[in-house]
This record gives C-alpha cells, sequence and structure tokens, in this order.
C-alpha cells in the first residue's frame, strides 16, 4: 500500500507539471494577441484617462482611415498625417513597399474576410512604419488564437501591440 501512495503522489506531481506546461506554453504562444472587444469594454479602460488608451479608443471608436491600402493604389484622406491605415490581408505586400505616407502611421487596421487570400504579416519587415504603435486584425468569422498567431511573424522583438476583433456579420 505504502509503494502504491508513493506511486500515485508522483504521478499527480507529474500530471500537474505536464498540465502546467500546456498551459505555459499555450499563454506563450498567445500572450502577443489582445481580444480588442474585451479591452473596449474593461472597466478599467472605460474609465482610464491614460492618453495611449484614449488614443486607442478613439482609433476604432471614432474611426477614419487615413490611408488606404489597395489593390491598384494607396488613397490618402488626410493631406497632413497619416495617423491610421487600412488594409485588407489580401494586400499585405503592399506594406513592404516604399511609401513615405507610412512613417507617420500609428494605427494600422487588417481586414481578413474567410475567403481571403491568406499572407503572412512579418512585423520585422515594417521598418518604414516609425510611429506604429498598434495593429488590429478584424475578422469577418470565427477563428481562434493558434490560427491568429499563424498569421504573425517575426512578433517577439517588436513594442508593437497586436489586437484582433471578431466582428461576423449578420
Amino acid at each position: 500500500m505504502k509503494n502504491f501512495t508513493i506511486y500515485l503522489k508522483k504521478l499527480t506531481i507529474s500530471t500537474l507539471a505536464f498540465i502546467l506546461i500546456l498551459f505555459l506554453s499555450h499563454s506563450l504562444i498567445s500572450q502577443n494577441l489582445i481580444d480588442f472587444n474585451q479591452v473596449l469594454n474593461q472597466e478599467t479602460y472605460k474609465k482610464s484617462s491614460n492618453t495611449e488608451y484614449q488614443s486607442l479608443k478613439s482609433y476604432y471608436v471614432d474611426y477614419t482611415p487615413s490611408l488606404l491600402i489597395g489593390n491598384e493604389k494607396t488613397q490618402k484622406s488626410d493631406p497632413l498625417t497619416c495617423r491610421v491605415a487600412d488594409i485588407s490581408i489580401s494586400n499585405l505586400d503592399k506594406l513592404y513597399e516604399k511609401n513615405p505616407d507610412y512613417s507617420e502611421v500609428e494605427f494600422l487596421k487588417i481586414y481578413v474576410k474567410q475567403n481571403d487570400k491568406r499572407q503572412n504579416l512579418d512585423i520585422s519587415a515594417l521598418s518604414q512604419f516609425e510611429k506604429l504603435k498598434h495593429i488590429l486584425f478584424e475578422f469577418d468569422y470565427n477563428i481562434n488564437i493558434n490560427e491568429i498567431n499563424n498569421l504573425i511573424r517575426n512578433y517577439s522583438k517588436s513594442p508593437v501591440s497586436i489586437y484582433y476583433y471578431i466582428s461576423i456579420p449578420n
């Protein structure tokens, strides 16, 4: 009976260690992604006077893109500064092209539709975006964290915050 008790203790410790490793590895994989809907709905953010949060909220709530990056061309709506940029995930290669307007962008919104051609976003290749602070992936379908993580490369040393938002049309 004593040996059986020792065996159970070892098994329990091993099982707990395994569960902890699984939990931590999942946390490390998804720690860089923030659910934007939760950010907007948290009381601490709503009541915050933090200017960083206020600008993040205004990028989305008072959303007016000043730079539309499309297939054929890039359109500016504000001739002075381009703080917010819109792009479809199928056009991500446009972000790696030289464009002086990119240097002022602080908020990049990437639309992902279920039938779009997928491209990975290489964060390290966005050096033209000198003032970039936030990237928001907006999906029109349900997607899991691992699938979103697979869309992002070279993020580990970036100061940019990455958010995701699921907005399924009716």
